[in-house]
C-alpha cells in the first residue's frame, strides 16, 4: 500500500519549511535525471525562475521550480489555488526570459494534483503558461507525471 507525504512536516533548511521543500524537490529531480547525460544545477536564491536545471548534450534545458503551498480546501487537502498561480507564472515568465535554452519547466508541489478530481487553477495556470511561451515561440506541452511531487509543463 503506498504510504502519502504529508509535507506540512518537511525537514527545514536554514529555518524554513519552505527552503526544506525546494532541497526535497532539487534532490529527487537530481535524483531522477542520474542515468542521462547531461549536467545538473543546483541555485540558491535569488535563482531566476528555477531552483535547478539539467542542460542536456544537445543543449536543451530543462528546469525546476519548487512552490511550498499548503492551503487545505474544505475537507482539509492542500489545494492549488488562483492567488498561488500568479507566483508560478511570475516563475516561469523569469525563467523563459532568464534561460532562452529551456524547453521544459518543471513545478514541484506539496500536493497531488491528479487525485481523481481536476483542477481547473491549475489548469488555468498551465494554460497561462504555455500561451506566454507561444508568443515568445517557444512550446511547452504538457508533462504531466509523478503525482505529488512533480508537475511538469
Amino acid at each position: 500500500m503506498p504510504q502519502s507525504l504529508d509535507f506540512r512536516y518537511i525537514r527545514h533548511v536554514d529555518g524554513s519549511a519552505s527552503a526544506g521543500f525546494e532541497e526535497f524537490c532539487c534532490q529527487v529531480a537530481r535524483i531522477d535525471r542520474l542515468l542521462e547525460s547531461g549536467a545538473f544545477r543546483r541555485f540558491r536564491p535569488p535563482e531566476g525562475g528555477v531552483e535547478a536545471t539539467f542542460e542536456r548534450p544537445s543543449g536543451e534545458l530543462e528546469g525546476w521550480q519548487a512552490k511550498y503551498f499548503l492551503s487545505p480546501d474544505a475537507s482539509g487537502r492542500a489545494r492549488f489555488r488562483a492567488s498561488e498561480r500568479s507566483q508560478v507564472v511570475q516563475s516561469f515568465e523569469t525563467a523563459l526570459k532568464r534561460y532562452p535554452a529551456l524547453t521544459k519547466y518543471n513545478v514541484c508541489l506539496p500536493m497531488n494534483l491528479t487525485n481523481g478530481r481536476e483542477n481547473p487553477e491549475w489548469e488555468r495556470t498551465v494554460a497561462v503558461c504555455q500561451a506566454m511561451a507561444t508568443d515568445l515561440g517557444r512550446d511547452f506541452r504538457n508533462g504531466r507525471r509523478k503525482a505529488g511531487i512533480r508537475m511538469g509543463f
